[in-house]
């Protein structure tokens, strides 16, 4: 089967009566939700009506890096490919955007992103809530700033570069104070943190538990019990909730963080100061019988460190600074231009991102150890074309949120993982690992490998 993903200037209504011109997939903001059955061969079809280059990066999905896996093809405008890839991982949930180096964090804003699923048949069996859009329900979060007349609106300034950018409105697929209809019992959110930047610490408002069923790579082995779970930019969960007793709301904490400077700590306050809501739910009874938990969900993964064959150390740091010209400083609507500024350069272990370059070489079919560190504030750490298992947060137990199948983790000083290569990536078509902080990305905190 094929599917046609054009992007496209559109127009979309975030305030009543505002609608405002976009930049999505297909015509509106945000794209389509794919899903794709394990087992089968999709071709997709990129085309780019734009008047810049522009790709698309599958996030999470295990293929080569020509055909999905990393961040090629580029389209220049006019131009059009077509990926095939061969579906061939555990069931999950998926996202995509555009992964332009300097344009990620304005595209991301502009609404070039969009869901995608993997369906395993053989899960069908758990009996957990499917019925999409009723009591399977995706809720893609993205946080925003508006102008009057209703437009996104992004600047890239030095603040934002260092820190990521934070916004006061909360977006859920794409609707501002998103409400949802659900039945009055078991309901299967999957939740995918769409923004450049934010970490969502989430909870009911009404404390309710609920049961963490899946993260980025798909399952966990069991149902885990849970009443808040970390979520950070890139990366998905899937969570079973009971509306028996009615609805509530999803609510999320500031995301305050720290800078560590030398022996310096400085908390850096987000421009949210209280909890805050994300989506509101409210039941109906449609008489139909509820989804029981499953007792188990998956094989539970092994995770032997001993079947490593290298170990190797990624420190993430905040690197100089570079006079940027306005020009330089894209922004996402006109008026929102940065004046000329030095801009903080991001780096990964002292070099900054080049496409030519090829930092790190893999062996196909091998597993490594990889040490990520950060010493100046936490990131976001994203892996292409591969999975990992958290061996250790800080030489500790990982949070529970990061016990499973993972391409995506937040790494808040020092975190280890086993890393399995399964897809090939040759020179002409590498993949990249980098923060998931999109700013900084398109600061340079970005590193290619092979797996030959």
């Amino acid at each position: 089967e094929t599917y046609t993903l054009t992007v496209k200037r559109g127009e979309a209504t975030f305030m009543p009566e505002k609608p405002v011109p976009v930049t999505g997939y297909n015509g509106g903001y945000l794209g389509p939700a794919f899903k794709f059955v394990r087992g089968t061969a999709p071709v997709l079809r990129l085309v780019n009506e734009l008047d810049r280059v522009t790709n698309v990066h599958w996030h999470g999905l295990i293929a080569p890096g020509a055909a999905g896996g990393g961040p090629l093809p580029v389209l220049e405008p006019g131009a059009s490919a077509d990926i095939r890839m061969t579906v061939d991982q555990n069931a999950a949930t998926l996202w995509y955007h555009a992964q332009m180096p300097g344009w990620q964090a304005i595209d991301l804003t502009a609404g070039l992103a969009g869901l995608a699923l993997v369906e395993d048949p053989a899960a069908a069996s758990l009996g957990l809530p499917s019925d999409w859009g009723v009591d399977d329900i995706p809720l893609l979060i993205q946080d925003r700033e508006f102008d009057d007349a209703g437009n996104p609106v992004y600047a890239r300034t030095a603040d934002v570069v260092e820190h990521g950018f934070r916004g006061r409105r909360i977006l859920v697929n794409g609707t501002l104070d998103a409400v949802a209809a659900v039945p009055q019992r078991l309901v299967r959110l999957r939740i995918v943190n769409g923004s450049s930047a934010r970490v969502y610490r989430i909870y009911f408002a009404d404390e309710r538990a609920f049961k963490l069923i899946a993260t980025d790579g798909g399952f966990l082995p069991t149902p885990v019990d849970a009443d808040t779970v970390g979520i950070a930019p890139g990366e998905r969960i899937e969570i079973l909730v009971d509306f028996a007793d009615g609805g509530t709301a999803l609510m999320s904490t500031p995301d305050d963080h720290e800078l560590r400077v030398g022996t310096r700590t400085v908390k850096v306050a987000d421009v949210l100061t209280a909890p805050f809501r994300i989506c509101a739910f409210h039941t109906e009874r449609d008489g139909k019988p509820s989804a029981k938990v499953p007792a188990k969900l998956a094989p539970a993964p092994v995770a032997d460190p001993a079947s490593a064959v290298r170990r190797r150390r990624f420190v993430l740091q905040l690197g100089g600074a570079v006079a940027l010209s306005a020009s330089s400083a894209h922004s996402a609507t006109a008026g929102s231009e940065a004046a000329p500024e030095e801009m903080p350069v991001m780096a990964i272990n002292g070099k900054t991102y080049d496409p030519t370059r090829i930092d790190e070489e893999v062996a196909l079919g091998t597993t490594e150890i990889w040490d990520i560190v950060a010493p100046e504030m936490s990131y976001p750490f994203h892996l292409q074309g591969a999975q990992f298992r958290v061996l250790s947060e800080d030489g500790g137990i990982p949070k529970i949120w990061n016990r499973g199948i993972k391409d995506t983790v937040l790494v808040e000083n020092s975190t280890s993982l086993l890393v399995t290569f399964t897809k090939p990536a040759g020179r002409d078509a590498p993949y990249l690992y980098h923060c998931q902080i999109l700013e900084h990305a398109d600061a340079g905190m970005i590193g290619t490998f092979t797996v030959t």
